[in-house]
């Protein structure tokens, strides 16, 4: 398979199993309730899977033989079942599913969009070899921040990545630089764990208390108007902190969050209306999008498709 672009969706799960079994083989797929669905995008470099993927009232499970993955929410959190309890991952923080070790990825109607990255276990070995980082000398932990300086070179970069593939830029058309990247992407990875194990930063913090807040008060009102001041009010900080700070933990402004989020729901909406008794005007305007054109052009550059598309698939 080559790195080039590909779409897929739909509500059987056994069909999303097939549909990924190009860049995340072993996985198996369990329906929550009767509102299950996916959709997202996915590509290959030359050893690495990538891929984009929003999954709704489902669980996922895998035992990863031969990869390590790392998975990174794009908005909402996801969460990560440890037994019977649940482990929440939120922007700056990634989960690493090491190989020969079991997953439990579960999601419900909240859950946002993931990007996942599977690297293969060979040339991570080869590549922590090269910088000197044995493999058993360091553990790489479950739960990574991203926030140190490294990390957020890792986050960055990883998104760069994952924006060149979506475009149909270099990395689709060399396999040299696919080669390269994908060895760069593993040793800024391996120097964020390396650099947050230096550090032992708590995976929790006051900050992200205060956000969890905000994103609760956004989901609960995504049909309403949402100001700054509103938002900073439920963080308690003053405007400017919270821009600097949700910024920092989420690489978007506290605006352009709730547009992704609202987005997302009109995408929600679509996929399940009847095109016989709902129109995109309707559903855009539920959810606060008064300028249509601007609104059909954010919506395709988010999900590659035209909301009518959408609506009548």
């Amino acid at each position: 398979m080559s790195s080039r672009l590909h779409r897929f969706a739909g509500l059987d799960p056994d069909k999303m199993v097939a549909d990924m079994l190009a860049v995340a083989p072993r996985i198996e797929v369990q329906p929550v309730g009767r509102s299950f669905a996916y959709n997202g995008r996915l590509a290959r470099l030359a050893a690495t899977g990538l891929f984009e993927i929003r999954v709704e009232c489902g669980t996922v499970l895998s035992d990863a033989r031969d990869y390590l993955g790392v998975t990174l929410a794009l908005d909402n959190p996801f969460w990560i079942l440890e037994g019977r309890k649940a482990k929440e991952f939120s922007a700056p923080h990634a989960h690493l599913l090491k190989w020969d070790e079991p997953f439990a990825f579960r999601s419900d109607q909240n859950t946002g969009r993931v990007l996942v990255a599977n690297f293969d276990r060979a040339m991570v070995t080869e590549v922590a070899q090269n910088i000197e980082m044995a493999e058993g000398a360091a553990p790489l932990p479950d739960a990574l921040s991203l926030r140190s300086i490294a990390g957020t070179t890792f986050r960055r970069y990883i998104r760069f990545v994952w924006g060149d593939v979506v475009r149909g830029g270099l990395l689709t058309k060399s396999a040299l630089a696919a080669r390269e990247t994908e060895r760069a992407l593993i040793t800024s990875l391996l120097l964020a764990a390396q650099d947050d194990a230096r550090r032992g930063k708590d995976a929790t913090s006051a900050d992200e208390a205060r956000l969890r807040h905000v994103r609760d008060f956004i989901e609960a009102n995504l049909t309403e108007p949402i100001g700054l001041a509103d938002l900073a009010a439920v963080a308690g900080m003053r405007v400017d902190t919270l821009c600097r700070t949700f910024t920092r933990h989420h690489d978007a402004s506290p605006m352009r969050y709730v547009r992704r989020r609202r987005l997302d729901a009109v995408h929600r909406r679509l996929q399940a209306a009847d095109p016989r008794e709902t129109t995109v005007t309707e559903v855009a305007l539920e959810f606060g999008f008064a300028h249509l054109g601007r609104f059909a052009g954010a919506y395709g550059n988010m999900f590659g498709e035209r909301p009518s598309d959408t609506l009548r698939s």
